[in-house]
């Protein structure tokens, strides 16, 4: 009974239906940047550990990498993000570049925080984290708020019909309690992960989210 109702062909077709799906998604967009380094030992002059610097990279995390993983099944991908303003024009760049060709994106800007980055650093082998910075500031923003609801009401009120609104709150003050009121009171299949994080322990729970279905 196993094989027969999880067939090959039963999986095939059931991805083949995802390509139909319309999805919306709507979080943050973090830059989780990795710098390998190696220990070389403690200096006289300190108490820390100094390290040589081997390699970095970046990728794009946070709502990023959902969308583009989303993109792989479904044919039609709408995200709604933001970044920083001060250093929009390094990081949008970026952004872009690193989604898929059938993501639409509306991106806005935070007029007074940075684009949020996660910075590791990670002993190059043993591939374990040494330390971590975040480049954030999580205070809610009017003015982003005002032009991402003006955004949603636009998208809902044209019946654009999504099969599926799925919203990734890393509770960094993007999706506020005006924001998920107007989300949660849409007609549509709302999946919600309110992801608990050292930045936010104990302040995103899911209970802010009063009508999800997932």
């Amino acid at each position: 009974n196993f094989r027969k109702r999880y067939s090959a062909d039963k999986v095939i077709e059931s991805l083949r239906n995802l390509k139909k799906m319309r999805v919306l998604l709507i979080g943050e967009t973090i830059l989780d940047e990795y710098h390998y380094v190696a220990a070389i030992g403690k200096p006289p002059k300190g108490d820390h550990i100094a390290a040589k610097f081997i390699r970095g990279e970046t990728h794009a995390g946070g709502i990023l990498a959902c969308a583009n993983h989303i993109a792989n099944f479904c044919g039609s991908v709408d995200l709604i993000t933001a970044i920083g303003k001060q250093d929009f024009m390094e990081k949008e760049a970026f952004v872009r570049a690193s989604l898929k060709s059938n993501i639409n994106l509306h991106l806005f800007f935070h007029p007074t925080a940075p684009t949020i980055v996660k910075r590791r650093y990670v002993n190059q082998t043993f591939l374990n984290k040494l330390f971590e910075i975040y480049v954030i500031d999580d205070r809610p923003s009017l003015e982003l708020e005002t032009k991402i609801l003006a955004q949603l009401k636009k998208i809902f009120s044209d019946k654009k019909i999504y099969d599926l609104v799925l919203v990734l709150d890393y509770g960094h003050g993007l999706l506020t309690p005006v924001l998920i009121d107007c989300i949660s009171n849409q007609n549509c299949f709302l999946a919600v992960n309110a992801q608990t994080n050292t930045a936010n322990a104990g302040y995103n729970p899911i209970t802010k989210y009063r009508s999800a279905n997932y």
